[in-house]
């Protein structure tokens, strides 16, 4: 399938209590991005652009889920805001 810039998404942000929760909506085709392998570096100074955006997710958020409802990837990102939280 093609892409096409004309095509929208969807972003809901919502604070609750101790948590960030984002909440992104394409209708594209279904990829689960909890599944995409981990990405190792092929150099250490002198690595490829792109393909860092889920390992920063990973190593940054503490909830990621994704499901496909209606024709729609859903991805949930969560960030517990725990005082002392580590992450």
């Amino acid at each position: 399938m093609p892409r096409d810039a004309r095509q929208k998404f969807q972003v809901v942000i919502e604070h609750t209590g101790g948590a960030i929760v984002m909440e992104l909506r394409d209708h594209g085709p279904a990829f689960d991005p909890t599944t995409a392998a981990e990405r190792t570096p092929q150099a250490e100074d002198d690595d490829l652009p792109g393909g860092w955006g889920i390992t920063l997710v990973r190593r940054h958020l503490d909830e990621i889920r994704y499901a496909r409802e209606g024709g729609e990837n859903v991805l949930r990102l969560t960030k517990r805001l725990v005082p002392g939280n580590s992450r």
